[in-house]
């Protein structure tokens, strides 16, 4: 068979793709939501079209996202303990306050997010609520009496 022939051949052969894993395609598609297709393609040699067809059919490989999220959070868990041990060992003459406190108050809130729960708490009043808290606060710092007049 000639070399033309033999490209012919290949030309008209059906192709073959690879077959990733749902969590490969899990890790792809979270990698490409944080730093973008094109950029995980070459990280990762996933060709780019590819990875923006799995990001258009995200939804179908949700679960594997949802349990790398939890593994990550997992494994940022762990490195904050480490962390904080060395450091509490380490330093524990040499740290002060802040600097505790604030390893705490970055670590944390990264655990949560990756988990779906929440960072912060936040309480949302009413206007007609707010209005009755105000009145009454008012009416305790100022009370009018109404026996006298």
């Amino acid at each position: 068979m000639s070399t033309v022939e033999a490209e012919v051949v290949q030309a008209i052969a059906p192709r073959q793709f690879p077959d990733y894993s749902h969590e490969t395609k899990a890790e792809t598609i979270i990698l490409a939501q944080s730093i973008g297709a094109y950029k995980a393609h070459q990280q990762t040699g996933i060709p780019w079209q590819t990875i923006y067809r799995w990001l258009d059919q995200a939804d179908r490989y949700s679960k594997g996202l949802h349990q790398n999220k939890l593994a990550l959070a997992d494994k940022l868990e762990k490195i904050a303990n480490q962390s904080a041990d060395l450091l509490l060992e380490d330093r524990l003459e040499t740290a002060n306050t802040r600097e505790l406190l604030g390893a705490i108050h970055i670590t944390i809130p990264a655990m949560q997010l990756l988990r779906g729960q929440p960072t912060e708490i936040r309480e949302n009043v009413e206007r007609a609520e707010l209005s009755i808290i105000l009145q009454t606060a008012l009416d305790a710092t100022n009370p009018q009496s109404t026996d006298s007049e």
